[in-house]
């Protein structure tokens, strides 16, 4: 038997192995056969042909790295850009293992198998049943070494479009380490270095709207880029509500933590208890309340008293001083960040971190896919809670994500305050109305600082309303 025939078989027997590790329940969602169809939020169906083509190549051959190429320059073409900058991260990932570490790392060497395997499907005529298994490595190393290349160039690429520029000035010392004497990248330097300087100069040009500079603070001086996030057209319809038995269990949740006092159904904003088909959800009582009388007691899973910050915050008072009233004074010409902002470390780096540090294999376990994680901390950041001490409704006293609070919807005129105990690592938090409460009406909370002038609130409330804020207080001002 030729040696090359040897070698082939050797790449079919492992790539199936491999494969047949990877046809569990959990991927099922992401092949062809079951993706929905994309609706013209998304385009024709060509688009929905081409990213069904290449999420089937990367659950087929995760380790290749090529396929994570090939459907970052997909998330590209469709207007993804994070997504392909995640893609492009895992392609580079794997280029790396298997053109230094195949011998010595286990993806490595599976990388090397699926590209070769997946490469000779692509192209019989690449390698002959009569090229020596040496001969078929080689070949098989030229055409390889070419992708890293291309893969570089898509992940600044990404970067740029969503204006991560300090990313990806950053990312940019790989490949001149790699090619130095190519002058693409070294354009891509002098490009980015010219962008950058040029947001430095605008910056103080913009016009930020009052208490709203944190986060254009934050975008400036980390160079955060920036999404408008929608919702990803290919997620299946029942992700995106909550079915019934889920509401179930959390009335028995709630009847246990307000004493029988709430519960959650269908919610009164925008008059949805007309419209039988609305899923939009809030929480009402079911009795009458009385002013500083307790509704709600739940100790949140993810909470975060401010107290631990203060010793922080009391030695930054002493040395930053003279840095804040500078701040202070140049405020006004700030502008205000729009979209959600990304940081390719924080949003893309670290969930990758995080879940291999869990034991999962995040290359080829796809229910673990950068858009899942993205879905996931965009949840959360919706759902998380700044709660307002009850003394001083501007000062963010405890932030928290849990379930039963997620179901309250927002008014800038507020019926509950919070009050909130920290006892180890947990986080309680007590309710209390802030007026009489009469049986039926939906109680509202606040997700954003009371004191702010309504031009700021609508603002602020953008990421979590689907419209301008409606509640009373909104319509009563001007």
């Amino acid at each position: 038997m030729p040696i090359s025939l040897i070698f082939f078989h050797f790449l079919l027997s492992s790539a199936m192995q491999n494969r047949s590790q990877l046809d569990t329940e959990g991927l099922e969602a992401l092949r062809p056969t079951s993706l929905p169809l994309m609706e013209t939020t998304f385009g024709p169906n060509v688009n929905r042909i081409k990213l069904q083509k290449y999420t089937t190549a990367v659950t087929d051959f995760p380790y290749d790295p090529v396929k994570w190429k090939n459907r970052a320059i997909c998330f590209i073409s469709l207007g993804f850009p994070e997504l392909a900058a995640g893609d492009a991260y895992k392609s580079l990932l794997l280029f790396k293992l298997v053109l230094t570490e195949s011998e010595t790392s286990s993806i490595g060497s599976l990388g090397w198998i699926q590209y070769g395997m997946s490469r000779w499907m692509g192209d019989p005529n690449l390698i002959l049943w009569t090229t020596p298994a040496e001969l078929c490595r080689k070949l098989l190393q030229i055409d390889l070494r070419k992708s890293p290349y291309e893969t570089h160039d898509i992940l600044l690429s990404a970067l740029c479009y969503i204006g991560a520029v300090h990313d990806a000035k950053k990312l940019c010392a790989e490949p001149l380490r790699l090619y130095p004497s190519d002058v693409s990248f070294s354009n891509w330097v002098h490009r980015l270095n010219t962008r950058y300087d040029a947001i430095e100069a605008t910056a103080g040009s913009q016009v930020l709207q009052p208490g709203l500079a944190f986060e254009a603070s934050l975008r400036k001086n980390q160079a955060c880029g920036a999404v408008r996030m929608v919702l990803y057209p290919w997620i299946p319809k029942k992700f995106l509500v909550r079915p019934p038995e889920l509401i179930l269990q959390v009335n028995k949740d709630l009847e246990e933590v307000s004493n029988g006092l709430l519960e959650v159904k269908k919610s009164t904003i925008g008059n949805n208890l007309l419209n039988a088909h609305t899923t939009n959800l809030g929480i009402f009582v079911r009795k009458d309340v009385k002013r500083n009388e307790v509704v709600l007691q739940s100790p949140g899973p993810l909470g975060v008293t401010a107290r631990n910050t203060y010793a922080h915050i009391r030695l930054l008072t002493q040395t930053t001083s003279d840095y804040c009233y500078n701040c202070g004074v140049l405020l006004k010409k700030y502008g205000y960040a729009k979209g959600q902002l990304l940081s390719f470390e924080a949003q893309v780096l670290a969930p990758i971190k995080v879940v291999q540090t869990l034991g999962v294999d995040v290359i080829a376990n796809l229910d673990y896919d950068f858009w899942v994680l993205n879905i996931i901390w965009h949840r959360m950041r919706d759902n998380w809670a700044f709660h307002y001490s009850n003394s001083n409704r501007d000062s963010i006293d405890t932030v928290s994500c849990m379930s039963p609070y997620n179901f309250l919807n927002h008014s800038c005129d507020p019926m509950l305050h919070v009050d909130s105990a920290t006892m180890g690592r947990n986080t309680f938090k007590t309710w209390y109305a802030s007026r009489d409460i009469k049986a039926g009406e939906e109680v509202f909370i606040t997700y954003v600082s009371y004191k702010m002038p309504k031009r700021d609130r609508q603002i602020a409330l953008e990421p979590y309303l689907a419209g301008k804020c409606t509640c009373s207080r909104c319509q009563s001002e001007v």
